[in-house]
């Protein structure tokens, strides 16, 4: 059914009429809204009561909120009430207000009503009847808005309580846990996918070894020339990759330097015990220290607040950082020392937070603690690899000795499985072959060389000499002062000295030929399991050089 112009013109201006309580609800509410926006913002920088986000961005939340409150709550006009509004606007003496409340009711009236409405219906614009003029308002709100992003921008930020320092200190101790736990995850990815440059080293060596057992039993005893030929080959790449991983992984694997005296405490024999299971390649006491370290984790993650939490976490903390040092100073693992230092500053946040925080740094520590062992298993791996590589250049050593007999043959090595079992077979076929023992094993059957007689199994003989050849050699001292560095010649004489003067510059040399000890074992590549002997030897050096000298 065709709706009328007097029907038309009533939803018209109905619809009009609440445009006009929508706008005017929304310059109440926009005013209530940005003063709220503005004792806020005013609270967070003058104050600093609150936390300071406001952005330009923010600002558009207060005219956003006022027109969605406006919208819940502005008042609903109706047919009835736009009727009265045409009629008032009309002067039409309520003419249609009649006609909407009529509606179907009978009566010879309402044709009439009707007939009079649609003539003035088709007079009158709903624009006329409810203006949606609203300048100067909306002016106004412009300028409200404008002033609020003027101070969100400008209005600089005061901290007279210190509470804006506090929760930024709390906002970058938060994000440092997130980046740690990031580390951690990216780090143990490494590690289990097993991509890391250790890995591969470890399979290199791998290789190196089968090879070796492999050309072990390919050896024939009658083809001495090709045997030294693959031998000599294979020492020269199990040395290179021995360095190499040395100084990748283990350059200074067992320090000598650090004092066991250094850990406190009740925890002062595990660094001893630690160092002998390490020095053997064996790292399964730093693992339980860990585990057990995991599980005090553990248990204080579920612990409520309270004295016997803060003791443990005291004691956490302690041990951590008992082993932490251990592991800096005793096996030079990077990242097996990032991940335990790592674990100890978690350790340490975790004490001086509370709440959330506190519990998030606890988190954090569990994974830490994870990765340490995870890198644990690695070093362990890699003191492994070096023991074996160490193992075969010994067994290696043998085998060309062996092959000098005559007596280095592949049949018998079948039951060989690992370097050790080459290396104690061969030892006992140079102990059968030593002419000074007959078999009985005198210890010099190791030591089987092409010299000049005397001790060992050499061929004998005195050097080719002539004494009776003239030379210009010339008998007399150098006049040089004494300094560090090799020794290429060396005599004693009988006489008199300065006195006091030769034990100065004794002292005075012997501290700076110690000081170049551990750098010289470093660049000489000295197997680790010779530096305790070689340090302990410079120690004595100059042992009762400390009595005052005469006058």
């Amino acid at each position: 059914m065709r709706r009328g112009a007097a029907d038309q013109l009533t939803q018209q201006v109905a619809f009009r009429l609440r445009l006009a309580g929508i706008g005017a609800r929304f310059y109440v509410f926009l005013f209530f809204t940005a003063a709220l926006y503005g004792l806020i913002l005013l609270s967070s920088r003058i104050l600093a009561l609150t936390p300071d986000g406001f952005t330009p961005l923010t600002v558009l939340a207060v005219p956003t909120s006022a027109l969605l409150l406006a919208v819940l709550f502005h008042p609903r006009a109706t047919s009835v009430d736009a009727a009265r509004r045409i009629d008032a606007c009309l002067h039409t003496h309520d003419l249609f207000l009649t006609f909407t409340l009529s509606g179907t009711a009978p009566g010879e009236f309402k044709t009439l009503v009707l007939a009079q409405t649609e003539e003035k219906s088709r007079t009158v614009r709903p624009a006329t009847v409810v203006s949606l003029r609203c300048g100067h308002r909306a002016v106004t709100a412009l300028l409200v808005v404008a002033v609020l992003l003027l101070g969100a921008l400008f209005l600089p930020q005061f901290d007279p309580f210190g509470k804006q320092a506090a929760r930024t200190q709390q906002q970058q101790r938060r994000q440092w846990i997130e980046e740690s736990r990031k580390a951690t995850a990216l780090r143990a990815d490494e590690v289990r996918k097993k991509q890391t440059p250790e890995a591969r080293l470890s399979e290199e060596a791998q290789r190196e070894i089968d090879g070796l057992a492999k050309a072990f039993n390919n050896m024939k005893p009658e083809a001495k020339e090709v045997n030294i030929k693959q031998l000599t080959e294979h020492q020269k790449d199990l040395g290179q990759l021995w360095r190499q991983l040395s100084e990748k992984r283990l350059q200074d694997a067992f320090n000598r330097a650090a004092s066991e005296q250094q850990f406190g405490g009740g925890d002062a024999q595990k660094p001893g015990h630690w160092k002998r299971q390490l020095e053997k390649g064996n790292v399964q006491g730093l693992k339980d220290e860990v585990k057990e370290l995991q599980e005090m984790a553990q248990k204080l993650a579920a612990m409520p607040e309270s004295a016997a939490k803060q003791q443990m976490k005291a004691e956490l903390a302690r041990r951590l950082k008992t082993l932490t040092a251990f592991v800096e100073n005793n096996a030079n693992s990077k990242p097996l020392c990032s991940a335990l230092n790592r674990a100890q500053q978690q350790m340490a946040m975790s004490q001086s937070q509370t709440g959330e925080l506190s519990q998030q740094a606890m988190d954090a520590l569990q994974d830490s603690l994870d990765l340490a062992g995870a890198e644990m298993d690695t070093l362990a791996h890699s003191l492994g690899d070096l023991a074996s590589m160490e193992e075969a250049l010994n067994a290696l050593q043998m085998a060309k000795q062996l092959n000098e007999l005559g007596q280095l043959d592949g049949q018998g090595m079948a039951g060989c499985q690992s370097m050790a079992d080459y290396a104690k077979l061969y030892e006992e076929l140079m102990a059968k072959n030593c002419k000074a023992c007959g078999g009985k094993g005198c210890g010099k059957c190791r030591g089987k060389g092409q010299g000049t007689g005397g001790e060992g199994i050499g061929e004998g003989g005195r050097p080719p000499e002539d004494d009776s050849q003239v030379t210009a050699f010339q008998s007399e001292k150098s006049k040089s002062a004494l300094r560090a560095g090799k020794t290429l010649m060396e005599w004693k004489t009988k006489e008199l000295s300065q006195p006091g003067q030769a034990v100065v510059d004794y002292r005075e040399q012997l501290r700076e030929v110690k000081q170049g000890v551990s750098e010289a074992i470093l660049q000489e590549q000295v197997p680790p399991g010779y530096h305790a002997a070689i340090q302990s030897y410079f120690d004595s050096v100059g042992k009762g050089t400390d009595a005052p000298t005469p006058k």
